[in-house]
């Protein structure tokens, strides 16, 4: 894999020298040296009946009513296809022994748990609307996810989604959470993984929300059960997964794999596609944000209530939106592109999740009825207006900073 000797060095070097512009460059720079992530119909999702915020679920997990599982952050160890791996847990102060929703969170190709956690600022969210994040981490080197065209390339057969399962399960085993309230995002590779998830988990998984990561599983090999709702984000200037699909920034993917042209990824608009198809969704959007320059069309009409949500920045990188200020550089942009301030998409995200849970019973297979709505996307009657947004249906504020 690896280049010359003299090259080999000069990569470290590059490496090591961005180590203060992206936290995980000095790490892998280290492992090269070594070895070459409303309510019209039904109840509502949420309550504060009985002073704390409460979700519906028709699915406690084992350690409801048992739990000792405390609010804070922690690593836990966990074993998966014969090998050692973690997540970060974070349970929000107001957790109270009650079923709360789980949001899976996954990190970029090369990134970390830590880095994720910091950079998507969704700790916040969860402490605020009461629900619990795992930020798994990949494995191999440099970290990855097996996620089909994007990212895992030494070990194409390493099951990432058994490990997902074993991340929702043992969390079930420790925490009280809602099994049909399981939701799945990521930034970039975490966002492939995502997609992968939601093709490969639809038993497990009720909504996803990939960021800047596209499907990479061949669609014939994508076949859920049941309807997926999906929600996009996705910057216009994104050099590493191109909005319109075709190859990664060949200069910079040189730096892992010198030796190994980029890889091929599918577009936004193939994947929206695929997704619409995928879920009965009808042929045309409606505008459901505009903000600055984030723009949010949704298809309705899905089955059994799902949609498939697209964010678009035009001009956006390949960042997390509304993601801390602090937890990159600001000279990080002359790489990942702009992060914007015009929505905050840990917060859309939950807005979007929250609407979602698993039917009853659900269990993976194609005979499966569809998804359970709690209610419709975008919430009715919402038509909050942050920093000037817009929401033509009641698709709420989301002025995240950056």
């Amino acid at each position: 894999m690896m280049r010359a000797s003299n090259d080999r060095h000069t990569r470290l070097e590059v490496l090591r020298g961005v180590s203060w512009l992206f936290p995980w460059s000095a790490g892998l720079a280290g492992a090269l040296t070594l070895s070459c992530g409303s309510s019209s119909a039904g109840s509502p999702a949420a309550s504060t009946e009985g002073g704390g915020l409460t979700y519906d679920t028709n699915a406690p997990s084992s350690a409801c009513g048992s739990s000792s599982a405390a609010p804070g952050t922690k690593t836990v160890q966990v074993m998966s296809g014969g090998l050692s791996r973690s997540y970060i847990l974070h349970i929000p102060p107001g957790y109270d022994g009650k079923p709360a929703p789980l949001v899976i969170n996954m990190h970029g190709f090369l990134s970390s748990a830590s880095q994720q956690e910091a950079w998507s600022a969704m700790d916040t969210v969860a402490d605020s609307e009461n629900f619990v994040v795992v930020y798994p981490n990949g494995a191999g080197m440099p970290s990855s996810w097996n996620a089909g065209s994007c990212c895992e390339y030494n070990d194409p057969s390493r099951d990432d989604v058994a490990f997902i399962t074993t991340v929702i399960d043992d969390v079930a085993q420790s925490t009280c959470i809602a099994l049909d309230r399981v939701y799945a995002t990521g930034m970039s590779n975490g966002g492939f993984m995502s997609q992968n998830l939601g093709c490969n988990l639809s038993d497990r998984i009720a909504a996803i929300g990939p960021v800047s990561g596209v499907l990479g599983v061949a669609p014939e090999d994508c076949m859920p059960g049941r309807a997926i709702p999906v929600m996009e984000f996705h910057g216009t200037a994104d050099p590493l997964v191109p909005y319109d699909g075709g190859a990664a920034s060949a200069e910079l993917w040189s730096f892992v794999y010198p030796n190994t042209p980029p890889p091929e990824f599918a577009s936004v608009a193939d994947t929206i596609s695929f997704w619409r198809t995928q879920d009965g969704c009808g042929a045309t959007p409606q505008q459901t944000y505009s903000n600055g320059n984030a723009t949010c069309e949704t298809y309705s009409g899905c089955q059994g209530g799902a949609v498939v949500t697209l964010c678009t920045i035009a001009g956006g990188g390949h960042t997390w939106p509304g993601g801390s200020t602090t937890a990159l550089p600001a000279v990080a942009t002359a790489i990942t592109g702009p992060m914007t301030q015009s929505i905050n998409a840990s917060s859309q995200l939950w807005e979007f999740f929250k609407g979602y849970k698993l039917p009853s019973g659900f269990d993976g297979g194609v005979t499966a009825t569809p998804p359970y709505l709690d209610y419709p996307w975008p919430p009715e009657g919402d038509a909050s207006d942050a920093g000037g947004a817009t929401s033509d249906a009641g698709g709420g504020g989301g002025d995240g900073g950056v």
